[in-house]
């Protein structure tokens, strides 16, 4: 029997070798090019086949490397609409098309004629001044007006030295003066045009602060939409003092928030100027002051607190120094013409801020322009509130469409008085700011400062506004500051509505603007071609009624606004006025100037009014050879002879009726 041998233990398997490593593509920088390689071959030599010898290239290990992939250029802005690229030009870019559209705007408006009187004043010293005359502008007809109580021009400024139509911010005179010498009769015109467009750059510098998509929108909205629109086709000041205003507010923005100490100067050169421009000026000057010193003790912010100080500290000394210069000009014991500041009750007030704030016309259909700017407003307030109320939105945005449409339509050319009414979009925004829109610092203080500044000139303003106007002129030079703060509260209100509803509303806030600023344009150039159509009835006539003596003309206005809107023919006659609260029943004071006039040798003269009344005032026992109408104005032919005989009660001859021009 043989032995079981021992068994074996089972021999465990070899591994599995290791696989082989797989490669790794490797990017590598693409090669620069070989200059030789863009060298011709010699003629009658073929090129080389291409080989692309980085499929061949490997890397140290062996493995092949992977060529890169080429660069594509991705355009981000691929797909945009024409709207959308416009927005995206430079903002000085859109500040030049700004310029270009009120330039090419101008020859329609017309270079002649006037839509207020004030800017007759103003036309006639920088006239004077660029001609050489000086500052005194003496009266037409000394001989028959020896003390100077029949001047023609109202609310002129004088002194021991003498009249001068417009002395009471004797810089913007000397600025016209030199545009006048400069560009010629367009020079006023573009000083009014330069600075709109200024603020309204101002302006979009000041909203980029707020979003940087803002700054386009407010340039536009400032520029050519707002009242600085209209006012850049008047010779007031306002848009001149409106640069200046949010110059000096940009300036301290950028001294107060970006430690730039140089522009603290720049504000300060800036309120003085708004100042020595509008006598509201000195207003604002002082709320953006109140506001830095507001912000200063809030935040404890020194820049701050320099910054109110000396802006307090220069309108002080702009004031004073505004006060010596029109003394030097006048002479000593100057009366400078009555202001802003009138004494009157609560109800002049009311009544003031009526006409500069809601007034839409003087005919009905400015109902239509308020009922505009109410449906704003109201779609405004359900947006607010109820977000999700599509309908109501739309509703009331289509209202307010209508109401414009129609206003335009049927309303004539005519001024609009409210600020609420001819910039409808205004209570829109002011309704739609919230708290959480003013935690900004800019967005606070223009904020603050704006409201400082309007209830400083509702307090002050006169209780029939700003006479001729359009929009509130006495708010104008503040509306830069607010403008800012209100399109952010209609980027944040719009945020949070669903996007058809946010189309649909700036849509119709688009179309209500533009079409007030096509009614602006029709009023000024209807208000150009009518004053001078009044002008030259008023001076044809007088042209052809000899005054007997020699001399020039006699014309003499019972309303004040006649030599001022004739202010191109100052030197062409010899003019007097008499107001027709001074007329009296039986022309008294009429009659002893006539008694005058009569001893000169002037036999007969051109009397100018308006009304029925006061040509019954002025005709009563007076002998009129010609009557002339132009609308409600009458301008009559009057022999002074009997004009005389009527100062003493004898009876006066018929009158003979004469031409009756189109009104």
């Amino acid at each position: 029997m043989f032995p079981v041998p021992a068994s074996r233990p089972t021999p465990a398997p070899a591994p599995a070798p290791a696989p082989a490593p797989t490669p790794v593509p490797v990017t590598i920088p693409e090669p620069a090019l070989d200059a030789r390689l863009l060298v011709p071959p010699p003629p009658g030599v073929e090129p080389a086949p291409f080989v692309d010898r980085r499929a061949a290239l490997r890397d140290r290990r062996g493995v092949p490397v992977v060529p890169p992939a080429p660069r594509v250029e991705v355009d981000e802005h691929q797909g945009e609409g024409l709207g959308a690229r416009f927005l995206r030009l430079p903002l000085i870019a859109h500040a030049a098309l700004l310029l270009a559209l009120l330039l090419l705007l101008l020859p329609v408006v017309g270079l002649k004629g006037l839509f207020s009187a004030d800017e007759g004043a103003a036309l006639v010293q920088a006239h004077h001044l660029a001609d050489g005359h000086g500052w005194i502008v003496a009266p037409s007809f000394p001989a028959a007006d020896p003390s100077g109580r029949y001047y023609p021009f109202e609310l002129s400024d004088r002194g021991t030295k003498g009249y001068a139509p417009y002395a009471k911010h004797p810089l913007y005179p000397v600025i016209l003066a030199a545009s006048i010498a400069t560009l010629g009769e367009s020079g006023p015109f573009v000083v009014s045009i330069f600075g709109t467009v200024l603020a309204a750059l101002l302006a979009a510098a000041m909203a980029r602060r707020l979003d940087k998509r803002l700054a386009v929108p407010t340039l536009w909205v400032v520029g050519a939409v707002s009242p600085l629109f209209f006012d850049s086709y008047l010779v007031i000041a306002h848009s001149p003092g409106a640069a200046m205003a949010a110059l000096a507010a940009w300036a301290a923005l950028a001294f107060v928030l970006d430690r730039r100490n140089g522009r603290l100067v720049l504000a300060l050169a800036a309120a003085a100027v708004c100042i020595l421009l509008r006598t509201e000026g000195l207003f604002l000057v002082a709320a953006v002051a109140a506001s830095a010193l507001l912000y200063a003790l809030t935040k404890r912010n020194v820049r701050a607190a320099v910054a109110g100080v000396l802006l307090l500290g220069t309108a002080v000394v702009s004031h004073v120094f505004e006060g010596r210069w029109s003394e030097q000009i006048l002479g000593p014991g100057r009366a400078v013409a009555k202001g802003l500041a009138q004494d009157s009750g609560p109800f002049g007030k009311l009544g003031a801020f009526m006409t500069t704030w809601v007034s839409g016309s003087e005919t009905t259909a400015g109902v239509l322009a308020i009922a505009a700017f109410m449906g704003l407003a109201i779609a405004a307030y359900i947006a607010r509130r109820h977000p999700d109320d599509e309908n109501g939105v739309r509703v009331f945005c289509t209202a307010a469409v209508v109401a414009s449409v129609l206003f335009v339509v049927l309303a004539p050319a005519g001024q609009v008085t409210g600020l609420l009414a001819a910039f409808p979009i205004l209570l829109a925004g002011f309704i739609l700011v919230r708290r959480d829109g003013l935690r900004n610092p800019v967005a606070l203080g223009l904020w603050i400062s704006w409201w400082l500044f309007a209830l400083a000139v509702l307090a002050t303003q006169y209780d029939s506004g700003g006479s001729g106007e359009w929009g509130g002129r006495y708010f104008a030079i503040g509306l830069p500051l607010i403008i800012p703060v209100v399109l952010d509260a209609f980027r944040r209100t719009g945020i949070g509505l669903p996007p058809a509803s946010r189309k649909y509303a700036l849509v119709a806030l688009a179309s209500v603007s533009v079409l007030m600023s096509v009614q602006a344009v029709r009023t000024l150039r209807y208000s150009h071609q009518e004053s001078v159509r009044f002008v030259d009835s008023v001076t044809s006539r007088a042209q052809v009624t000899p005054a007997g003596d020699g001399e020039e003309p006699v014309i003499i206005a019972t309303r004040g606004l006649v030599p001022r809107m004739a202010w191109a023919h100052a030197s062409d006659f010899r003019w007097l006025l008499i107001p027709e609260s001074q007329v009296g029943h039986l022309g008294h004071d009429l009659g002893q100037l006539h008694a005058r006039l009569a001893k000169l040798g002037v036999d007969q003269a051109v009397v100018v009014g308006r009304g029925p009344e006061g040509q019954r005032q002025v005709h009563h026992g007076f002998a009129v050879t010609h009557v002339q109408k132009f609308g409600d104005w009458w301008v009559d032919t009057v022999r002074v002879d009997d004009l005389v005989a009527s100062a003493t009660g004898a009876a006066s001859a018929p009158v003979s009726s004469g031409s009756t021009p189109p009104a």
